[in-house]
């Protein structure tokens, strides 16, 4: 048996619906990451703020715990911990 105009026509208007389908999930996961693009902005504004009222704190506050320094070196160190462990002289990391 051979195929038909139809049965081509068929295969044709099945792919374009297949078509449209997938786009319509591109456009959809597009939104949705531009959507956790904005989250993670917002994020990390939040944490620079919290990082700048903390050095405000910091600068304002009678007897300091620590110092804004003393804090930046202590994120870096536990950020790069392979950095710091090759160090002979631990005051230097």
């Amino acid at each position: 048996m051979k195929p038909t105009a139809g049965y081509f026509k068929q295969m044709i208007k099945e792919a374009e619906d297949n078509i449209l389908s997938i786009n319509k999930k591109i456009a959809l996961l597009k939104k949705q990451l531009v959507d956790i693009e904005s989250d993670l902005i917002t994020a990390k504004l939040a944490k620079e703020r919290a990082k700048e009222a903390l050095r405000e704190y910091l600068n304002v506050s009678v007897s300091p715990e620590l110092s804004a320094r003393k804090i930046e070196i202590d994120e870096f160190r536990k950020k790069y911990p392979d950095l710091c462990g090759k160090s002979k002289n631990e005051k230097d990391c």
